[in-house]
């Protein structure tokens, strides 16, 4: 285990008032912040730490919608704060964020997940948004040059 990482979980759960000995289990620490769980994951030959959580299921029916709001978000940073979106079938919108580990105390480290969780909330909105829109038309394969290739 990192001793680093280690003693800044310790001074983290301190500042948060929380027990470390429930949060924290190996390189890995998890709290729950304004309903959502974020997961501190130190990554060892990097020396950083990945704070990432859940936002919500994919929105059925509405998944290149999703996925042209993620892009402007990742590749514009609008509404992201610099945190990165993504979106996977298994865990559905998630975000999160790759920081150095040597650079962070415990305050900083407060701020991020802060920040982290409340982002996460804005997009879970938006992911509400878009499950009650109307569903997509399925979108319609075209050729170019002998190539086939789908609009979305």
């Amino acid at each position: 285990m990192n001793q680093h990482f280690a003693a800044l979980m310790k001074d983290l759960f301190a500042l948060a008032g929380a027990d470390e000995a429930e949060c924290f289990e190996e390189d890995v620490a998890l709290l729950s912040v304004n309903g959502f769980d974020i997961s501190l994951t130190f990554l060892e030959g990097a020396d950083q730490i990945l704070a990432s959580t859940v936002v919500s299921e994919l929105p059925a029916g509405s998944l290149h919608k999703l996925q042209a709001r993620l892009l402007e978000g990742n590749v514009f940073f609008q509404e992201t704060q610099g945190f990165t979106l993504g979106a996977r079938e298994d865990t559905g919108v998630v975000l999160q964020a790759v920081l150095p580990c040597a650079v962070l105390d415990a305050s900083a480290l407060a701020a991020l997940v802060s920040n982290l969780a409340a982002v996460a909330e804005h997009w879970r909105g938006v992911c509400e948004e878009l499950a009650d829109s109307q569903p997509e038309e399925e979108a319609t394969p075209f050729s170019v040059g002998g190539t086939d290739m789908l609009w979305i």
